[in-house]
Formats: C-alpha cells, sequence, structure tokens
C-alpha cells in the first residue's frame, strides 16, 4: 500500500515537473516571439493624402516624399531609393539629421549621391539641417556637399524656392536647427554654448532667438514678394526667390508659370522644420503644411500609445509620428501675410472671423535609421509620401 501510494506521489511530482517545463517553455516562446516581433523593422511606405485649398487648382496629384532621419545609415538605402524611383514624386523633402554625428559621412554621401542619378535627378531636393549636423561640427561642410549634390538647402541665407509643380503655385520654405544659434559662421561650437543640454541656454535659444529668427524670415521674404514686379512673377521669373544660387534644372516636375495680368494665386506653402513640437509657433506662420522629423517615433511604440519618449518633448510626446491638425490664423482677404505673423492682429482676426480660420497639417516622419544600441520597438523606419489633390 505504502509502495503505491509512493509510486503515485512520484508520478504527480514529475507530471506538475513536467507541466512546469512545457509552460515555462511556452513562456520563453512567447517572449522570443514577442522580442522578434518587436525588433522587426522593415521599411514601410506610408501615405498621407491632403486637400489643397480651393483656390489651387490641379492639373494633376502632386506628390512629396519625406526622408527625415536617415543619420549616413546604409541599411535601407536600396529600399529607399527602389521606393522613390517607383513613385517618382515631385518633391522630395528632407528635415534634417540626414547625416549623423557619430557615424561615417561615407554611406550618406553616397546615398545623396544616388539622389542625383538617373531618373531621381530631376526631381528638385530640399534640406534643412537637424541637430546631429550641427553636433558633427561640420555644418559647413555638409552645406557645400549637398549643394554639390544637387540638394537645395533651406536655411536663413536662402529660406525659401519657387515652384510651379501641374498648375499650382508652391513655395518650400526651411529653417536651421535651433542648435543654429549655438555655433558661429564657420561651424564652430560657441563658448556660451558649450554644454550641450544646458537647460537655461536651450530655453533661450528655443525661446527666443529661433522663434524671432524664424518670423523674420518670413516678415523679410514676404515684404521682398510684396514690393517684387509682378509681371517678374507672372512670367515664372525668381525675382521672388531669396536663393542665389543658379535656378533648378528644368525638367518634367517644374512647370512654367502662365502669364496672365491677373494677380498672381496665393501660393501653396510647404515648411521644412527638423523639430516638430513647435506647433505654437507654426501656428503663426503663413504656411498649408510643415514636415519634420527629429521624433523617431517615440522609438518604443504601444498599443494605443503612438511613442514612449521623443527628444525635447519627454515621455508620451504628443507629435511623435503622423498627421496632426494644427488651427491658423484667419485668411480673410482684409489680413494680409505680415498681419498672420503678429499675435495681436491674428486673435484680433480670428475673434472678428472663426468661421474663416484655416487649417494648417504637420506630418511628422518617424525616421529612416536604424540604430541597434538604441532598437526601435514595434516602429519601424518610414518613407513618407504625401498626395496633394485639389479639391
Amino acid at each position: 500500500m505504502r509502495s503505491t501510494n509512493s509510486n503515485k506521489q512520484n508520478n504527480d511530482k514529475q507530471n506538475k515537473k513536467g507541466r512546469v517545463v512545457i509552460l515555462a517553455s511556452l513562456a520563453i516562446l512567447a517572449v522570443l516571439i514577442l522580442s522578434i516581433c518587436a525588433l522587426y523593422a522593415p521599411l514601410r511606405v506610408v501615405e498621407y493624402r491632403l486637400k489643397l485649398p480651393s483656390e489651387q487648382a490641379s492639373s494633376a496629384p502632386i506628390t512629396i516624399a519625406l526622408l527625415s532621419d536617415l543619420h549616413s545609415g546604409k541599411m535601407y538605402q536600396k529600399e529607399i531609393l527602389a521606393a522613390l524611383r517607383a513613385r517618382m514624386p515631385d518633391i522630395i523633402a528632407m528635415p534634417g539629421d540626414m547625416i549623423d554625428d557619430k557615424v561615417a559621412m561615407r554611406d550618406a554621401w553616397e546615398f545623396f549621391d544616388s539622389l542625383d542619378s538617373h531618373a531621381l535627378k530631376n526631381i528638385p531636393r530640399f534640406y534643412v539641417s537637424g541637430n546631429h549636423e550641427f553636433w558633427s561640427g561640420e555644418i559647413v561642410h555638409i552645406k557645400q556637399r549637398l549643394r554639390e549634390a544637387g540638394v537645395i538647402v533651406l536655411d536663413s541665407s536662402a529660406p525659401k524656392q519657387n515652384l510651379a509643380i501641374n498648375g499650382v503655385n508652391i513655395e518650400i520654405w526651411g529653417v536651421d536647427d535651433p542648435y543654429v544659434y549655438a555655433y558661429d559662421e564657420e561651424g564652430a561650437r560657441k563658448k556660451e554654448a558649450t554644454k550641450k543640454h544646458n537647460k537655461q541656454w536651450s530655453e533661450r535659444v528655443i525661446d527666443r532667438q529661433w522663434e524671432a529668427g524664424i518670423k523674420s524670415i518670413f516678415e523679410n521674404a514676404l515684404d521682398f514678394d510684396k514690393n517684387a514686379d509682378l509681371a517678374d512673377l507672372d512670367s515664372g521669373a525668381k525675382s521672388g526667390d531669396l536663393d542665389s544660387r543658379a535656378p533648378l534644372d528644368s525638367g518634367e516636375n517644374l512647370d512654367s508659370a502662365p502669364k496672365s495680368s491677373a494677380s498672381p494665386k496665393a501660393p501653396f506653402r510647404i515648411l521644412l522644420s527638423h523639430r516638430p513640437e513647435f506647433v505654437e509657433i507654426f501656428r503663426t506662420l503663413p504656411v498649408d503644411l510643415i514636415l519634420s522629423g527629429h521624433t523617431h517615433g517615440g522609438q518604443v511604440r504601444l498599443p494605443f500609445v503612438n511613442g514612449l519618449y521623443a527628444p525635447n518633448q519627454g515621455i508620451f510626446p504628443k507629435y511623435a509620428g503622423g498627421q496632426y491638425t494644427l488651427e491658423s490664423a484667419s485668411l480673410d482677404s482684409s489680413v494680409s501675410d505680415s498681419d498672420i505673423l503678429d499675435s495681436r492682429a491674428r486673435m484680433q482676426n480670428a475673434r472678428q472671423k472663426p468661421q474663416n480660420m484655416r487649417q494648417k497639417t504637420l506630418i511628422v516622419s518617424r525616421g529612416l535609421s536604424f540604430n541597434p544600441v538604441l532598437p526601435r520597438i514595434f516602429n519601424p523606419p518610414e518613407i513618407v509620401f504625401i498626395t496633394l489633390e485639389s479639391i
């Protein structure tokens, strides 16, 4: 009897141990599968479709490719170039951190040279700086090398380019990353900004110098356009363009502006800004579409959470990646572009004409980089295509 009970107890122990082993194995397998899914990061193609303002009639859809935060990476370059060749966008926009401060720039230059060859060569390519380009200490060289590769660098010295695509007058605007105020004209860091994360200096740059700088850029450029000869603008002249470099090569993507005795239509304005969190500043600017990066999608994406952390936004960033709608100033005909930049006029007009409020769109790319030291979690890199269509 004792022997029978002893055997039963041994069998129960073995069965229990077997169940524990099975459950442990299943748990390990589940963790392994979850980890693979979390770290699996193929390049995604993300699409957004936007309606052009009613006054802008496009003869065909206009496609913009948004490339951000490559960080000199080579891993996805073939896929990126293949996606671009398959779509042949009208514009390529690159809002910063395409080049890294800690990774060799060799692969980045290979990518930009590929953009300047064969089928992609005639697509206008626009770039603004990110923080990592400044941190490299080679921002002057980087901008010069990009220009040599056919990229149009937008900054305070040349903040705007005019395009006419499919009958739509488009202005591409661009601003340097706020770190521009931490470096001198030679690309060396200023003494007062020697600490990369000096909070007091950072707040001063972001809240004062950068905001004042971007508003000054728009005010000066709009005043220049206002005083330009309308006949030159109607004939497609570059008189309103602040970039002193040679004009873009003509191609299928760039149409000549039609001659007309009528006043030119208000342009569709696109702003490239590396950082997306300056929404309160963006609201005051006379632009229709803002294209940004910088966030890397919040690095970690969880169910019902767009991102876990983004630089300059912190935990659970509001603008980690995707499409956002921003309320803008009224575009009542009695209010000029310069009035829109003035917050008091903007607020007064908004109170008087709330039904005329026009929205802006902010699109934030989750980036193109892959860093095994700081992996993406449920957050694959992406190339973004934005299609602008007539209403």
